[in-house]
């Protein structure tokens, strides 16, 4: 079919691949209707053996741009990928100087709100490493509704005059350190937080100290 031939046609000659288990592969993936694999690509013996792009929306901060279809030069949006970044950007800031150790205190970092600490006292014993392992016991919200939904917790975040605020602001429903919730306001305050230790954003200081590194330029 043309399917296997293209894919056929996509392996390097020179490598050892079976090709019928990528048929079947790409088979069940082009009679998935409404599947979200942009992309896939196999290395084998550090040679890129096949590559395929599919239809898709495209996306850019979270709205859609109007295009459709992927491309080898497309950027995605990687969303919670980001997170595996921050705790790395965390650990450099830490190796470099800039941060001291993942139990300093939060509010350490934000002073000019220190005063939501005196409200609810347990928010002092907020720690980095509270953010990092999703465990802050902040009350989090930004699944039961759509992000364009007024009333959703990431809507107000984006919409605020002073968002690290209105994270902070937010009820404590655990103790820090006790419960497992996966919220992305953590990970919005490690970005600032490494943001005020070394005086760069969070993605100039990726920039500088990560993806320079890796050879990423483009993202």
């Amino acid at each position: 079919t043309g399917s296997e031939r293209t894919s056929r046609e996509k392996l390097k000659i020179d490598a050892v691949i079976d090709y019928k288990n990528l048929y079947n592969l790409m088979n069940r993936i082009c009679t998935t209707p409404g599947h979200n694999i942009h992309s896939i690509l196999i290395i084998k013996d550090s040679k890129l053996v096949f590559e395929e792009y599919f239809e898709g929306e495209k996306f850019k901060l979270g709205k859609y741009t109007g295009e459709y279809g992927f491309t080898r030069d497309d950027l995605h949006t990687l969303c919670s990928a980001t997170k595996s970044f921050a705790s790395a950007l965390t650990g450099i800031a830490i190796d470099k100087g800039y941060i001291a150790s993942a139990d300093l205190k939060v509010f350490d970092f934000f002073p000019e709100n220190s005063d939501l600490v005196s409200l609810t006292p347990g928010k002092g014993n907020l720690t980095i490493r509270h953010l990092l392992t999703m465990t802050s016991g902040l009350q989090w919200d930004d699944e039961s509704t759509s992000y364009y939904d007024p009333a959703n917790d990431m809507y107000k975040l984006f919409t605020s005059s002073d968002p690290m605020r209105f994270i902070l602001s937010k009820n404590l429903v655990n103790t820090p350190g006790t419960f497992f919730e996966y919220a992305n306001c953590n990970t919005n305050l490690i970005g600032e937080i490494v943001h005020k230790a070394a005086g760069k954003r969070l993605d100039l200081f990726c920039d500088s100290l990560l993806f320079s590194k890796l050879g990423i330029t483009v993202y």
